[in-house]
């Protein structure tokens, strides 16, 4: 052989080295190293080239809570996020039978749910890590932090992470938000081991544990990573979807709950609920992708989006007492962010998953919404009574909310410029506010014109018709009885209207009382009263000794104050003070929280098994199953992270050596 020859076959072998051991070790590094980073990487430039990618990808908005100008919070108005809309990369799933090389296969290529029939309630695990990490959230006035949509944020005292505000989410807000979902919704569970994409754009900025970006065993039917970082806009939440399985459900999402926003009430829970519907699909892309969004004209000759499928047409006209329905309306205002992922307000204001939702109430909108998507089975039983135009007819569906000023619905509808002491209750009479009919500086649009001053009108998101909105503190049932003059605050408590009526003297246009709903008839007992009955729509002087009361009180429908759902009420239970409580969080501060209760979610779904709902995994707590080692991550690394590039060089070896013999 001459030397040529030889020198020709010593170059062939250097390259089939180079391609086939030097280059795939690089990448697995290169991968590895990214893999850790991923706690530290800085927000990805908008301007960078989105790399092409061969996975199963869905475009999928981003959605937010904004808050209004007089500082009243605003459901999901995200249309200042300039990544709003995206695309979404498949996991990679592998069933636990599969014995090809590698040990992956594209998602679209093995879906790795479980058989038809086997659904149960879905399980939720939520992730904490940047809760944990200083840089991302604010620990002082001033501070100067990148927000996790990349905007430069100088801290106010009210964005400050404080102990407590960071036990209410863990303990509370998000074990309670979950649990909202999985005592109503079902999958089929991933019967298989799972590694998520590498992530792009906004979830890249998240802290995701290592171990999620390689296959394990699927720990939950859905893995959300939370952040608490306050929002150059004001925001008060937002989240959206980052990877999704072969069939398009949902796997992973992000969402950050600005710090400002964490007060210990039923309307944060909300939002946390409100927030991970979206992560669970609801935006206007994923009813696209089932071919479940239509465009109708609607009342005005307005045209809109709606989820029109069998379930979105049953519940409406069940509810509106209507056969000549569509689906359900999507909002048309807003950006990407608002308009097309959230229920329109005029449709219905008290749902959930509206923009700026009445009670964000879990109601049959929502689920059959959900139900819509074909991923999950949905449970009747326990959605929240709507009183929002409930058996109205198809008027209220059809039909402007005014005409020549006047309403056929007054128990919806209002028309009475607010003024001080003119209280009424809200429609769903869980509390006493006052008509958000304003003047605005400027004509509103004319098809919204429904009084003679063309500048009056309600809410740009309920197409300007005006209701009673709920006063700051007069909650029935957990209201301030010092500014609810002659209202009764407790559990089951509603709110009822006067005619005439006065309590001490003092003029009362709406109270709240307690009520009985045990009958048919309705019985109820004013504020230091006796207990009576209260025929709907009568007119009944309330019983009292010593002259307490004058005037009366009309009776609601029985339907309206008595209705309950079968998953019980709302619990929100206080958090134990601790000495503590007000420090900022900081990673000098030792902290330990306990895991979420072992609870069932019993009867969340018919014939599915009751399994463990949900789950907070806490910044240092990782699943057993999810982890090879501990000691290998205190190190920087995990073994299952660098295992593969190890694997990969020790088969190399023999290669190697060949290669130095034939050098010889």
């Amino acid at each position: 052989m001459t030397t040529m020859h030889l020198s020709f076959y010593r170059l062939a072998l250097l390259y089939a080295t180079v391609v086939h051991v030097l280059f795939p070790t690089r990448n697995c590094v290169a991968k590895a190293v990214r893999t850790h980073q991923v706690t530290l990487s800085a927000f990805p430039s908008t301007s960078a080239p989105e790399k092409p990618s061969a996975r199963a990808k869905l475009s999928i908005p981003t959605a937010a809570h904004t808050p209004r100008p007089n500082g009243e919070s605003v459901a999901c108005a995200s249309d200042r996020i300039s990544l709003a809309r995206r695309s979404v990369p498949a996991v990679l799933v592998v069933p636990h039978t599969a014995a090809n090389g590698t040990g992956f296969i594209g998602a679209q290529e093995a879906g790795g749910q479980g058989d038809a029939e086997e659904w149960r309630p879905i399980q939720i695990r939520a992730f904490t890590r940047d809760l944990n990490d200083p840089q991302r959230f604010c620990t002082a006035a001033g501070d100067r932090r990148v927000s996790f949509l990349g905007d430069d944020v100088v801290c106010d005292a009210s964005s400050v992470l404080t102990l407590r505000k960071k036990r209410f989410l863990l303990e509370r807000a998000l074990p309670l938000g979950i649990k909202m979902h999985s005592d109503r919704l079902a999958v089929r569970p991933v019967d298989a081991n799972v590694a998520l994409p590498e992530l792009e754009s906004i979830c890249a900025a998240f802290s995701v544990p290592p171990e999620h970006f390689v296959s394990n065993p699927a720990v939950a039917d859905m893995y959300v990573y939370v952040g608490a970082m306050q929002d150059a806009s004001g925001a008060l939440a937002w989240a959206t979807t980052c990877a999704v399985l072969n069939d398009g459900r949902p796997f992973a999402g992000v969402t950050n709950i600005s710090p400002w926003h964490l007060k210990e009430t039923e309307e944060v829970v909300r939002t946390v609920t409100h927030e991970l519907g979206h992560i669970l699909g609801f935006m206007s892309n994923y009813f696209r992708n089932v071919d479940a969004l239509k465009k109708v004209t609607t009342r005005g000759g307005m045209d809109r989006y709606i989820v029109d499928t069998e379930h979105t047409r049953r519940v409406t006209s069940e509810h509106f007492n209507c056969m000549n329905v569509y689906g359900i309306e999507l909002e048309n205002v807003g950006g990407d962010g608002t308009a097309g992922s959230h229920i329109d307000r005029r449709f219905v204001a008290d749902d959930l998953m509206t923009q700026r939702s009445i009670g964000g109430r879990y109601t049959v909108f929502s689920l059959a919404s959900f139900e819509s998507l074909g991923f999950y089975r949905v449970n009747y039983s326990c959605a929240e009574p709507s009183l929002w135009g409930l058996h109205s007819g198809c008027g209220f569906f059809h039909n402007e909310c005014f005409v020549n000023g006047t309403t056929e619905y007054p128990d919806v509808f209002c028309s009475r410029v607010p003024v001080q002491g003119d209280e009424s209750c809200t429609h769903d009479r869980l509390g006493i506010g006052y008509c958000n009919l304003f003047e605005y500086t400027q004509d509103i649009p004319e098809r919204y014109r429904y009084f003679d001053n063309p500048r009056l009108g309600g809410e740009i998101l309920a197409d300007y018709c005006p209701s009673v909105g709920l006063s700051e503190n007069r909650s029935c049932e957990h209201g301030n009885s010092e500014e609810m003059h002659g209202s009764f605050i407790g559990k089951g408590s509603r709110c009822v209207r006067g005619s005439d009526l006065r309590y001490k003297e003092g003029a009362v246009t709406a109270a709240c009382v307690e009520m009985d709903c045990a009958d048919r008839i309705l019985r109820v007992r004013v504020l230091g009263g006796e207990w009576q009955e209260c025929p709907e729509g009568k007119s009944v002087q309330p019983k009292t000794n010593g002259g307490l009361w004058s005037g009366s009180i009309i009776c609601p429908r029985h339907a309206d104050v008595c209705a309950r759902t079968e998953c019980g009420a709302f619990v929100l239970e206080p958090l134990t003070p601790q000495e503590n409580d007000m420090e900022p969080v900081s990673a000098e501060i030792e902290e330990t929280h306990p895991d979420v209760p072992n609870e069932s979610s019993a009867g969340a779904v018919e014939g599915a098994e009751s399994e463990k709902p949900e789950e907070v995994v806490h910044d240092d707590v990782i699943p057993e199953d999810a982890v090879s080692e501990k000691s290998a991550e205190d190190s920087g690394t995990t073994e299952s992270t660098w295992a593969p590039c190890l694997r990969h060089l020790h088969s190399a070896v023999p290669v190697l050596f060949i290669v130095f013999v034939v050098y010889l």
